[in-house]
């Protein structure tokens, strides 16, 4: 359960940090270059490291995680890239902000940041889909963690806007990220439960009706999709820490749906272990 728990804690740091990555890039586009910004991109920065180490240690010998260099198109290899390119990009544009560079360099660093975070949560999902595994042969895991991500940094957008501005109040993207979610969702699981296999339908059973039943539907659906939906609407706007909450919400979403993925399959990380 150690290692477990060490890929759970990933994945919901990676979706965080990406998030912050996101918010912070979408403000830097907007020419919102703010002080909020930088604790953004300064934030994400802390979470991705704090993740990249956890996969270091996950991997039980740190030095294989190059190994993952030799092996493109698979999941660890675009967190590595992913990860890299994240933190080059956040380091840069820090340094820049610091520098007070013009706009033009500091949006250049917010969207390689961005990719950097597109390309590590890709290789979150990545690592969980596996052709040869009934449970697991589906592309549909890889967009929920964009999902979980995109609601991070709805509400970390909104928070950083009220934050320039205490009078701001605006419609919130995560209602519609969360209604995404819950079709990505539910056709992952009607992908396994139909599938050819009993091993897909018995899984899919497992995680509805099963032991793993009350992490799926209290962490991934009510606080993963519906707690954001509903903290999204308009009239709460002006509820204390509704951003916090949406962001936690979020952060367990993504945690509860990565142990999910684990009970049901092996995430792919293992097969790098000797």
């Amino acid at each position: 359960m150690g290692m477990d728990l060490i890929l759970i804690c990933f994945a919901a740091l990676a979706c965080l940090s990406s998030g912050l990555v996101f918010s912070a890039s979408f403000l830097q586009l907007k020419g919102r270059t703010e002080t909020i910004d930088a604790l953004q991109f300064g934030g994400a920065l802390l979470l991705i490291t704090a993740a990249g180490a956890m996969g270091l240690v996950s991997l039980g010998r740190p030095e294989m995680f190059l190994g993952a260099l030799a092996h493109p198109g698979t999941g660890i290899f675009f967190e590595l890239i992913g990860t890299l390119l994240l933190c080059f990009g956040a380091v840069c544009w820090l340094i820049a902000f610091w520098r007070d560079s013009s706009e033009t360099i500091l949006k250049f660093f917010a969207v390689f940041a961005a990719a950097g975070a597109v390309c590590l949560l890709f290789g979150v999902g990545r690592s969980f889909v596996m052709p040869w595994r009934e449970t697991l042969n589906s592309w549909l895991v890889v967009p929920l963690f964009f999902i979980f991500a995109l609601e991070a940094a709805a509400f970390a957008y909104a928070a950083a806007e009220r934050a320039i501005d205490k009078e701001f109040q605006s419609g919130n993207p995560a209602l519609i990220f969360s209604l995404v979610g819950a079709l990505c969702l539910g056709g992952y699981l009607m992908q396994i439960m139909y599938s050819s296999s009993n091993d897909g339908k018995e899984a899919a059973l497992s995680v509805l009706t099963g032991e793993p039943a009350v992490v799926f539907w209290c962490g991934v659906v009510v606080i993963g999709l519906m707690v954001p939906a509903v903290l999204a609407c308009r009239k709460l706007g002006k509820i204390p820490f509704r951003n916090a909450a949406g962001l936690l919400a979020a952060v367990i979403g993504s945690a509860s749906f990565q142990t999910i993925l684990l009970v049901i399959g092996t995430a792919s990380w293992q097969f790098f272990k000797r």
